[in-house]
C-alpha cells in the first residue's frame, strides 16, 4: 500500500511530537516507526497482534517453547555459523 502524502505529513508530525517529548533519550528512527504502527492499527490488527501474543504466552505456559540460546546453538551447528561476539 502506497502512503499518501497525508500519511507522510502526519507521520512527520508524530514524529516531531515524539522528540519535542524530549526525555533522557530521544527515540531512534526504528523506535518512532514501530510507535507509529503500534497507534496507527486497525482494531482487527490490534486483535491479531493480541491473539499471537496470547497464542506465545499460552505455550510458554504449557511448556511448548525452548530456551533461545539452545535454539541459536543448533542453527550454528548445522550452518557451521561462528558464535556470535
Amino acid at each position: 500500500m502506497a502512503a499518501s502524502v497525508d500519511d507522510l505529513r502526519a507521520f512527520h508530525d508524530f514524529v516531531a511530537r515524539k522528540l519535542a517529548e524530549g526525555g533522557s533519550q530521544p527515540p531512534t528512527p526504528e523506535e518512532c516507526l514501530d510507535l507509529w504502527f503500534v497507534e496507527n492499527q486497525t482494531p482487527e490488527e490490534r486483535a491479531d497482534d493480541l491473539a499471537a501474543i496470547q497464542e506465545g504466552l499460552d505455550d510458554m505456559d504449557a511448556g511448548r517453547t525452548r530456551p533461545v540460546d539452545d535454539v541459536l546453538q543448533e542453527l550454528r551447528q548445522k550452518y557451521n555459523l561462528p558464535l556470535s561476539q
